[in-house]
Parts: structure tokens; sequence; C-alpha cells
């Protein structure tokens, strides 16, 4: 072999990569695992799912729907897979005499299985919080292995929902007699614990999910965030709401939640709840920086197809912001169009503009008999959901993250 032609490149790459397995194969994580919230235009902007393996927060001003949203989450864990377990720390929550009842219609609202689903409500704090995380993770991975001496495939999924950031005191606030021995080491103390148990939660696929309250009137720094958001405060002050800061290393998607139009059971949908907006913060799963709207109802919290529905119907926050309310320069058009009192939905086709598929009339109040009972119906509004995120949220952010390169 001539000079010319020796790969020395390669060669040393492949040494590289041998040095690594032989001396540090045992830090190298295993792909996380990603579970889909099961609506469409959700899932494409997270990236498909929530994800294992590194934290994923919730935040928002209270009453938004944040523990809601993570108990109707967590029925979804369950039911995709099978061999699960849920466990909710509940600080927020652990001085509420009622905390018994709201458990229980939680449980019921969502069909949970108690049997794989743990509800704790306590006082712990930052260092009893995740000490018990290392504890549980420590006995997933002996139980795993036990069965796998059976099954070599078997393989545990655990969820841990911790509510909240800003109930859970830091290891010093009881113990400590002077308050300047407090400031400021409740983040330090979070950003150590988060260091500390991260390679754990990545090596064992835990789903991690952190309930974080801000306040309207609280400023908090954070470069992930959209100025506009006033629900979420404005983001230019360290008033701050819990620790913000402290997780943005570690947190793998950021979901802001903020409400937005009321809705009342007499409305077209008939909902008791609200229009909420989801910005993603931080996602490093697909583009940070995108909303979308969803529709939650206060007690089954967020409907799938109503969600979809309001997606089809209306320009996203950041597509406004992007085109300034012109529909025209939308890369692809909205498809639910009002007759009337009457709606229709029209399929248009992304590469000649033309309508290929049209629901014919129906009100929003008969849409989800429509979608159970019509196959036709159906079709035509999982073809208009299938066009409208690969046109608006999948080439959308691809075109996005090209311009910023």
């Amino acid at each position: 072999m001539s000079e010319d032609t020796i790969e020395y490149g390669s060669q040393l790459k492949s040494a590289f990569d041998k040095l690594l397995q032989y001396k540090y194969g045992n830090c190298i994580a295993p792909p996380p695992v990603v579970t889909p919230f099961n609506i469409r235009h959700l899932d494409a902007v997270l990236g498909g799912g929530l994800s294992s393996s590194s934290p994923v927060v919730f935040s928002s001003t209270p009453e938004t729907g944040k523990s809601t949203l993570a108990f109707q989450f967590a029925s979804i864990f369950q039911k995709i897979h099978r061999n699960s377990v849920v466990m909710y720390l509940d600080v927020e929550g652990a001085s509420n005499i009622e905390n018994s009842i709201y458990f229980e219609n939680r449980i019921q609202t969502f069909n949970i299985d108690e049997s794989r689903f743990s509800y704790c409500p306590n006082v712990m704090d930052l260092q009893q919080v995740f000490t018990s995380i290392d504890e549980m993770i420590k006995l997933k991975y002996g139980y795993e292995e036990k069965v796998k001496s059976k099954n070599k495939d078997f393989e545990m999924r655990v969820l841990i929902i911790w509510d909240s950031i800003a109930a859970t005191p830091s290891s010093k606030d009881i113990k400590s007699e002077d308050v300047n021995e407090t400031i400021g080491f409740k983040a330090r103390e979070l950003t150590f614990l988060i260091n500390k148990y991260k390679q754990s939660l990545m090596m064992n696929k835990i789903n991690f999910l952190i309930i974080d309250q801000v306040r309207s009137n609280i400023k908090i720094t954070n470069p992930y965030a959209v100025k506009d958001e006033a629900s979420v405060g404005d983001f230019n002050n360290f008033k701050s709401a819990t620790n913000v800061s402290a997780l943005h290393h570690a947190v793998k998607q950021w979901l802001y939640l903020s409400k937005g139009t009321r809705l009342s059971p007499n409305d077209s949908l008939g909902i008791d709840g609200y229009e909420m907006n989801v910005q993603l913060e931080k996602n490093k799963l697909a583009p940070s920086g995108v909303s979308v709207p969803l529709i939650f109802d206060k007690k089954y919290g967020v409907h799938p197809l109503f969600s979809e529905y309001i997606f089809l119907s209306k320009m996203t926050k950041t597509e406004i912001k992007l085109t300034g309310k012109n529909e025209s320069k939308l890369p692809y058009p909205l498809v639910v169009f009002s007759d009337g009192r009457s709606k229709i939905i029209k399929v248009i086709d992304p590469i000649n503009n033309t309508v290929i598929k049209e629901s014919g009339k129906f009100t929003e109040r008969k849409l989800q008999e429509k979608y159970n009972t019509e196959d036709e119906f159906k079709k035509t509004f999982d073809l208009a959901m299938k066009f409208s995120i690969e046109e608006r949220i999948i080439k959308a952010s691809k075109s996005s993250v090209s311009e910023e390169d």
C-alpha cells in the first residue's frame, strides 16, 4: 500500500474507539426511551414524546395544570410500557389534608393501575428526594438482574415524578439557625445532586419528570425563554422562580405551560377548561423555542382530538410571531373552514396546493363522535394532521435550523 492510500485518520479513530470502549465502555449511556403523549402535534415538536435518562420539566404559574398533566402522562406511560412502575413524590401536596381524595380522583379519572403506581405525599428535603431516587434505581437494577437470569430481554420502565422543586426545602433549611447559611444554598445543592445522580438516570433509562412553579410577578433569568410569554414572568431579573437556572445544563426537555382562552361547557367544544399553550424552552430531541396549542379540561387533562383540531384550525404562537398573523405566509395552510355554524376540513395537497380530500360539514360538538364512528371522516382528519405536522412542524423546524446554521 502506497503512502498516499494509507488511511491514517481512520486507523487512529479505530484505536480511539477501542480505547474508549475498553476503559470507559461502562460510561456510554444506552439510547433513551421516548414515550409519546399520544397527541400528534405535541409529540412532533417534542421529537417523539417525553424522554427518559435526563430530567424533563413542566413549569408554569399556579393552577395551570402541571400535576394533572403529570398524572395523565403516568397513565399513558403505564399503558405503553407493560413492565413499568410510576412513583409520584408529592412534596407540594404533603400538608394537604385532602391529598388522599385528590389522589383517588386522579387515579379514577385517568384509569391508573394502582398496582404499578405509588403516590407518596411527603416532607422530604432535596437530599432525601435524590437519595430515595438513587435507592429506587438500585432496586430496579437488582430486580432486573434477577429476572434476566430467566428472561435476558427483560427490562423495567420507571417513571419518577417529583412535585415540586418549589415546595422542596434544602437539607439546610430546617437545621440552620442563621438565614445567611441558607441563602443560595438550595440552588447549589440542587445542581450538585443533579450532577451526582444524572449518570445513574442515564445508564438506567429512568424517566424523571420534575414539576416547577413560577409566578407571573416573579422575574427569572432564562436564555431559552420567549420574552412575550407573560404568564411565566419577565425573564430578565433574578427575583427568581425556584432554582430554574440550576437545572439548565441537565434538563433534556423543558415545557412551559400557560393559560390561553377560557373555555366553558356551554361553548362549542363543551370543555370546562382553557386553551393551553406549551412552549418548549429547551428540547434536546428537536428544536427549542416552539409553541403549540392544546385543549385542557380541568378534570380530564389535555383532550387529544380537540387539541389536534385546534392545531388544524389556528396558527401557533410561533407561527403568529413568524408570519405576523398572515396565514398566506404559512408553509402549509390551516385546513378547517367555517360554513355558518358548521365546519369543513379540506386537505390541501402540499405540492400543488389543491384540495385532495374533504370531510363534509360537521359541528364541533359532534367532532369526537364523528371521529369515533365515521371511518371516512377519521381518514380525512388523520391525513390533514399528517400533512400539517410534516409541513408546519417538521419541515419548518428543519428550515429554521438550517437558517440559523
